[in-house]
């Protein structure tokens, strides 16, 4: 689903914005506070995640959202009432929808006569809960989890009081877990059937060359030392035999070999992307230079710290900025792989010039493996922005400019 441009006509009752979106992969908003940077951001994760709630209490007048299926207006006055219009591209009859937030009022129960009894009614004194406002409009055109919003507040705890940073390592040592068992799933089913196959295959006498086969297991043994230092995989022996040259004119021997390759590879397959995350995981907070300490990667606790001496380091002695880069790349790399549409607030939270400074390079690499089409960045920082101003779009400058027009008409007549 590509965006096209966003437009929001009096945003706080002052404001008009028109900001681009299909111009750059990475879109970054910035200008000084009170100018609406994460609510711009609150906006498009509303209509994309179908959570209307925000919008009924929101000063605007109207937001126009353009996409490539077609084009969304909601208006709305600050109150509890939104009117939603969608229109398609191929010139379809606009669709209209009026929607209401709806008071989730508490129940009581009492015993009547022969039954219990239940009573809704709003406690008093209290500020009232609303149920989740949604649209079938926009659940039709936007699909769930198209849209993942990082927010500034990154590392508040959860109900438990299990911290975020705790949370992540946990995530990591079930997606290690999860993967081992889908390989050893995998390794049933080939091993179960390896003898009748070998013989099909053998009955088929492929021609093989042992010098291409020599390569293949070369590649499969570099894939299982990549593995095995991350602990995915355990220690195993190495598979090229010292009389494998002896034994290169044996076609029965190379089909032998070619079969076992195959499954070698299936058996591996559920591990690759998840190397290819923790190793891009693991490279980035190294040439981050974490103060007198670097990141241990393992199948036991998932991540860990270690220090220059040698004696581990608690993850949550880690300072703020550091816990806060390693959650905020955590979960770019690791949580949002199906979603499409990436908006960070403020990733510049408690991090050193220097980190700020190279935070776009790595969203680029995370970019590469994860496929989003569209990363929207509310930042206040200039090092974040870096030598990126063509992809930035400064509200002030968007705000002044578009108050400046009408008087300048204005002076002109």
């Amino acid at each position: 689903m590509k965006l096209i441009r966003l437009e929001i006509r009096k945003l706080f009752g002052l404001l008009d914005y028109s900001i681009p979106l299909d111009e750059n992969e990475i879109t970054m908003l910035t200008g000084p506070n009170g100018y609406g940077k994460t609510m711009i951001l609150n906006i498009l994760h509303s209509i994309l995640a179908n959570r209307l709630n925000v919008l009924c209490t929101l000063k605007f007048e109207q937001i126009t959202l353009y996409h490539q299926e077609g084009t969304v207006f909601i208006r709305g006055n600050g109150t509890d009432c939104l009117t939603l219009i969608a229109e398609g591209a191929s010139g379809a009859e606009p669709v209209a929808e009026t929607l209401t937030l709806k008071e989730e009022k508490s129940q009581a129960h009492f015993w009547g006569r022969n039954n219990w009894i239940v009573e809704e009614k709003s406690a008093p004194n209290r500020t009232p809960d609303y149920a989740r406002l949604t649209s079938d409009v926009l659940g039709a055109l936007f699909p769930a989890g198209l849209i993942s919003f990082i927010r500034a507040d990154r590392l508040e705890k959860a109900a438990d009081g299990t911290t975020v940073i705790d949370r992540c390592a946990e995530q990591l040592r079930n997606l290690m877990g999860a993967a081992e068992d889908e390989s050893a799933s995998f390794s049933q089913k080939l091993d179960a059937t390896f003898p009748i196959r070998l013989f099909q295959r053998l009955q088929k006498q492929k021609q093989l060359y042992y010098t291409n086969i020599q390569q293949r297991l070369i590649g499969i043994q570099g894939k299982r030392r990549d593995y095995m230092q991350f602990g995915l995989i355990q220690t195993q022996e190495e598979l090229l035999p010292d009389e494998g040259d002896a034994m290169e004119g044996s076609r029965e021997y190379l089909n032998v070999l070619d079969l076992y390759i195959n499954d070698a590879m299936e058996k591996l397959s559920p591990f690759e992307t998840l190397h290819q995350k923790i190793a891009l995981f693991e490279s980035i907070l190294r040439e981050k230079v974490l103060a007198f300490k670097h990141i241990h990667i393992s199948r036991e606790q998932g991540f860990s710290f270690i220090s220059e001496s040698g004696d581990p380091v608690g993850r949550n002695m880690l300072s703020s900025g550091e816990q806060n880069q390693i959650v905020l790349l955590f979960c770019l790399i690791f949580n949002l792989r199906t979603h499409k549409v990436i908006l960070i607030d403020e990733p510049e939270i408690s991090l050193h010039v220097a980190w700020q400074q190279t935070f776009l390079d790595s969203l680029k690499k995370i970019q590469k493996i994860n496929g989003y089409e569209k990363v929207i960045i509310a930042t206040h920082s200039p090092a974040v922005i870096s030598k990126n101003w063509p992809l930035t779009f400064d509200l002030y400058d968007i705000a002044h400019r578009d108050r400046a027009a009408p008087e300048a008409a204005g002076e002109s007549e």
